[in-house]
């Protein structure tokens, strides 16, 4: 990152085309990982060094000192298996792919998914990042069988359980059969999950 900013790379963004262009760098990078909190814009995300304090105020950069940190494209696919690591240090493969002057910040993306991402938790740590990698539908207005994950990224063991008649769990084949009236439909957030360690 600092290599970045002592050669000026930053500096391209507030130039024309005569003055060049960013090039884009392919790099591995190990860093803490800060979601800034109640901020729900498309660029919120980020890889710090190791040791931010990530219960501080969030001080964004600016022209003459940029963020020392890697702010993630929005329209990167695989920025939710990111964010799941939010106040972890992870190790990725990336590509800064410009400097972006309205957020003072080189931008990365990430296409690695979730085994791309290589992070020492402890077992806390992995129940709470595979938790919150979890997602399900909002609503689901149709009979459907969804396929549920039994194991997390980080090698926690993922069991499913409902408060709600309508959802019958099928541990064994690992999935959710919803039976249902066709006349409503099924909030999911009825559905809660348990993660415990496999250690």
């Amino acid at each position: 990152m600092n290599g970045l900013l002592d050669t000026d790379q930053d500096q391209f963004a507030y130039g024309d085309a005569a003055s060049g262009a960013f090039e884009t760098v392919y790099a591995t990078v190990t860093g803490r990982v800060y979601v800034i909190p109640g901020d729900t814009s498309n660029y919120n995300t980020y890889i710090m060094p190791t040791n931010y304090d990530t219960t501080q105020t969030w001080v964004p950069g600016t022209t003459d000192e940029p963020t020392v940190g890697l702010m993630i494209y929005y329209n990167t696919f695989n920025m939710a298996d990111i964010q799941a690591y939010n106040g972890k240090v992870i190790t990725v493969d990336i590509l800064i792919y410009t400097f972006r002057s309205n957020n003072k910040a080189f931008a990365f993306y990430y296409v690695g998914g979730e085994d791309g991402i290589t992070a020492s938790l402890t077992d806390a740590e992995a129940i709470e990042v595979d938790s919150s990698a979890l997602s399900i539908p909002f609503n689901i207005l149709e009979d459907t069988t969804l396929d549920l994950a039994t194991t997390g990224a980080n090698g926690t063991t993922i069991a499913w359980t409902s408060d709600n008649e309508q959802l019958l769990i099928q541990q064994q084949v690992q999935s959710l059969c919803l039976q249902m009236d066709k006349r409503r439909y099924i909030n999911c957030n009825s559905i809660s999950w348990n993660c415990n360690s496999s250690c």
